[in-house]
Formats: C-alpha cells, sequence, structure tokens
C-alpha cells in the first residue's frame, strides 16, 4: 500500500489539517496549533492502522451538525441525575452521505470529498458499542481522548450503547450522555452547548457509487469506531461549503459569534474554537486558583494555632504523658520520640495482645483500648515507689503520734519488703 500521512497545510489566514486523502479535518490560527494536532492524530492512527493488510486506510473525523434542519444533531432532552449531574440526550451521527471539504493532492485546488455512511455500517454492533463511555469533551480536542489528556479533556461520558432512531425519512444514533463537569453542566442547562458532534475512525473504502435514493458518493466508511463525543454551541458550523471542520453534511458560515468577558466578537469558525477553548482553559486556571486560595488559608490557620503558646504546651504535656504511660507496658528504656501518637499507642497494644488488629479502626478506638491495657499494667518500679512513699507519708500524718517525717529510705525498706512478698499474690491481683 502506498504510504501516505496526513499533513498542515495554509488556507487563507489559517493553518488547516488534512487526512492523507485531502479531506479537511480542523483548522487553526496558528500552524503551531495546527501541527500539534497532525501529531496527536497521527499517533492514534498508528495503533488502529498497526496488523491491517487489505489496504484501506483509517482516517479520523470530526463530524459536526450540518444539512437541512431535519438533520442537526442536536440535544432535545435534559434531565438531572442523583449525583448532581445532566443527562443529555441527542442525535449523534446518521445514515448518508457526508461531503467534506478537501485539496486534490496533485493540483492543490479544493473540491468536496463525498462519503457514504451506510445503515450497516453505521449501526453495526462494533460501531454502536465503541460509542459506550465513550468521553464526552466541551468541543473538540485537538486530537484523539486517551488517558493521556483524559482528566484535562473529558467533561462526562456516553451513558450506555447508543440506539437507532427513524424520523422524517431518515436515520440517526441516538445516545444518552452524562455530564459531571460543573462548567459544561452550566454551559448546557443555558443552551450554551446545544449541538453534538462525534469525533470517530473510520477505514476508507475508496468504492465510488450511488445511494439507494440517487446520491453519488466518491468512498465507503467502514469500520466506525468512536474516540469521544464534543458538545458545541449553536449553529456549531453549520450552512454553505466554507467549513472550517470536518462535517455531517453541510458547512458553516464564513464568520461566527464567540463571548469573551460579555463582549460579542465576530470570527471564523476556526477562531471561534480557538478562542473558546482558550476561554475554557482560563476557567479551568481560575478553578485551580481558587482551590489554591482555599488552601493556603487553611494552612495559614493552622500555622497561627501551631504559634500559640498554650496550645504548644498542652500539646507538649499530652504528648510526654502518652510516652510515659506507653512505656508502663512497653518498659522504661522504649525509645519513642520517632512514632505518631497512634503507633505509640498500637505498639503498646501489640505487646499486651500480640494478635490484636487495628486496621480500618478509627483514632477513638484504638484509644479507648489503649487506656483500658495501660490501666490493667504492671505499674513500673517507680510507680510503685512513688506509691509506697506517698502511703508512708499519709499513716505518719493520720497517726499524730509524732512529727510527720519521711525519708527516701524507709520508703525503700517498705518497697523492698512489699516486693519480697510478690510471689505470694495471684499476678491478676498484685
Amino acid at each position: 500500500m502506498e504510504q501516505r500521512h496526513d499533513f498542515v497545510r495554509e488556507k487563507g489566514a489559517e493553518w488547516c489539517v488534512y487526512s492523507e486523502d485531502g479531506v479537511e479535518i480542523a483548522c487553526h490560527s496558528t500552524k503551531a496549533e495546527a501541527e500539534a494536532q497532525l501529531a496527536a492524530i497521527e499517533s492514534a492512527k498508528m495503533r488502529r492502522q498497526e496488523g491491517r493488510s487489505d489496504g484501506r486506510r483509517v482516517v479520523f473525523r470530526m463530524d459536526f451538525a450540518r444539512g437541512d434542519e431535519g438533520a442537526l444533531l442536536t440535544v432535545d432532552e435534559r434531565s438531572s441525575t442523583p449525583h448532581r449531574g445532566l443527562r443529555i440526550a441527542g442525535r449523534i451521527s446518521r445514515v448518508g452521505v457526508y461531503e467534506y471539504p478537501t485539496i486534490d493532492l496533485s493540483t492543490m485546488e479544493p473540491g468536496i470529498h463525498r462519503e457514504y455512511h451506510p445503515p450497516e455500517e453505521v449501526f453495526a454492533e462494533d460501531s454502536l458499542v465503541s460509542f459506550a463511555d465513550a468521553p464526552v469533551t466541551d468541543l473538540h480536542p485537538s486530537g484523539f481522548v486517551d488517558p493521556e489528556n483524559w482528566e484535562h479533556v473529558a467533561v462526562g461520558h456516553v451513558a450506555g450503547v447508543p440506539t437507532k432512531e427513524e424520523a422524517d425519512g431518515q436515520q440517526y444514533v441516538r445516545a444518552q450522555l452524562v455530564l459531571s463537569q460543573s462548567r459544561a453542566i452550566r454551559r448546557t442547562a443555558t443552551d450554551e452547548r446545544v449541538e453534538l458532534s462525534p469525533g470517530y475512525t473510520v477505514v476508507v473504502d475508496e468504492t465510488p457509487g450511488v445511494t439507494p435514493d440517487g446520491q453519488e458518493f466518491d468512498a465507503i466508511a467502514r469500520e466506525i469506531r468512536a474516540n469521544h463525543v464534543a458538545i458545541g454551541p449553536k449553529g456549531w458550523a453549520r450552512g454553505g461549503r466554507g467549513t472550517r471542520m470536518v462535517m455531517d453534511g453541510g458547512a458553516p458560515v464564513e464568520s461566527q459569534k464567540v463571548v469573551i468577558d460579555g463582549v460579542e466578537h465576530e470570527v471564523s469558525a476556526g477562531t471561534k474554537q480557538a478562542v473558546e477553548r482558550l476561554v475554557s482553559e482560563r476557567e479551568m486556571l481560575r478553578g485551580k486558583v481558587d482551590s489554591l486560595d482555599v488552601a493556603l488559608k487553611a494552612a495559614q490557620s493552622h500555622a497561627a494555632e501551631l504559634d500559640d503558646p498554650k496550645r504548644v504546651q498542652d500539646a507538649v504535656r499530652a504528648r510526654v504523658d502518652l510516652e510515659n504511660r506507653a512505656r508502663r507496658i512497653l518498659g522504661e528504656n522504649e525509645r519513642l520520640e520517632d512514632f505518631s501518637d497512634r503507633q505509640i499507642m498500637e505498639r503498646a497494644l501489640l505487646k499486651s495482645d500480640p494478635h490484636a488488629e487495628f486496621d480500618g479502626m478509627s483514632d477513638d478506638y484504638v484509644r479507648g483500648r489503649f487506656d483500658d491495657a495501660v490501666k490493667h499494667a504492671q505499674p513500673s518500679l517507680e510507680d510503685q515507689y512513688l506509691s509506697v512513699r506517698e502511703g508512708v507519708h499519709h499513716t505518719r500524718a493520720a497517726g499524730g503520734t509524732s512529727p510527720l517525717r519521711f525519708d527516701d529510705k524507709t520508703a525503700s525498706r517498705e518497697l523492698a519488703a512489699k516486693a519480697r512478698q510478690l510471689w505470694q499474690t495471684p499476678v491478676g491481683r498484685r
């Protein structure tokens, strides 16, 4: 098979991307934008072309609503989802001859490529299933949607497998879409986004012919496979032959209106899409800035708490008390400075019960078990010493027969005597 590639060519004041057969895919205000889209499309096409030996080529299409009023691919149903999303429904494709602006590869003269999408291909099970769960985008992205750019361009997904619909003698593919991004939901709910446009690949069967209703065509679209479905504004690429994007049966007017910060501007269709994409990216950046502002305020509030001397003192006291209590179980020489409060409590509990498990348990649960374990732990020698010392103090004070005197030697003697008798006391009653 002859090796051909998609290419970029200047067209008036714009730079357009063409498929290898000369079909215009999209136009941009700068050459850099066009070349970026070209690279994205070529990479994705290569993956679908690999392994083919039948001589047919895989090409990329982005079809916009166009043609007579009855053939518009528009949103005609809206309803809320239980998760505050927006469910919309509408026609995303149709049976018929699609007219694409082209450029003759030998003479470089403009022309029209007529591609027939027959019902057996449009409604083929593999074709319809490929739309199920496909990402939904706000306007078309530069090329294919994939895991690398999904989080930046997807605003929802196609819900389930699309179905066949017939109306006014025309056959359509009808789909349910769920929007999850707030900006796309708002734009659709306020009729800023009312039209649908699929992005997909086809295998071109370059066999000319005539449709059953008498329309001539240059090629047939086979193996239609979805990549995404885009939502767009009213009048998005609809009108005469001066199209700036590949569309379903017709083309947009040469100039369109775009609103930027409440001011309406008249631009070409290609420029309009680029501007709206930039405005969308600006809104996304605004959202990120707002999120960073919230995070900054939270950090400042936390820093203010750390600057409060009383809070710091209370925290130090609580930590020292926790470590001292844990050492009643772990031992006086246990080093605990490198562990969090919860880790210290878990270590102490595991010393008491090696089979204890804490996965999924709350901090309050662990603290409750820790407090109980400390309560029943064997007192340390220091605690026993202080206990005996306190007992001697109270005994002499209560007797009242001699001046209140107390010395460490007396406490040591009584502690030693108590230790000698410990063997006579059951472990559970010590």
